[in-house]
This record gives C-alpha cells, structure tokens and sequence, in this order.
C-alpha cells in the first residue's frame, strides 16, 4: 500500500519511491517521528536532492502518508475527528 500512494503522491514517478527509504515516506504512527509527523511537526532527517527547493523547506509536503499497525481502539481520538484518509 506504501508503494502505491507513494507512487500517486508522486504523479507515477518512481525514482522518489527507488531513492527515499520506507520509514521515511510513510513513518508508523507508533515511533516518535510517525507521531511527529502525523502532528505536522517533525523535520525530515535526509534531505533528498532531487527534491526541488520549495519542497525541501517545507519539510513535510502534503498530503503526508503516515503507516500503522494498531488496531482502531488505539488510535488518538483527534484521528477520527480528522480529515484523514483510512
């Protein structure tokens, strides 16, 4: 599932899929970058050079993708009073 919403986030282009680590395009919520993250608050630790320059000082581009394990009653209860896609 990474993969496909890493290629759609990216128009179908997979060298950012090839060149960007997993914990990295989609953190899990459960490790204190994917919280981080899902907060909008986290700086990237590896900034790629392919991305251009607005992109870069962003940090965290939207749409963010944040992955998971928990089961549903784990989840903070600010997520189901989001615009989060499940």
């Amino acid at each position: 599932m990474l993969e496909i919403l890493s290629l759609i986030r990216q128009d179908g282009d997979p060298r950012w899929c090839r060149s960007v680590p997993n914990w990295e395009r989609g953190p899990w919520l459960e490790t204190l970058l994917g919280y981080r993250r899902a907060r909008g608050n986290a700086r990237p630790r590896i900034i790629s050079s392919h991305l251009p320059a607005s992109r870069r000082a962003r940090g965290n581009a939207r749409p963010r993708i944040i992955s998971s394990h928990l089961p549903v009653h784990l989840f903070p209860r600010a997520f189901f009073g989001s615009k989060a896609k499940v």
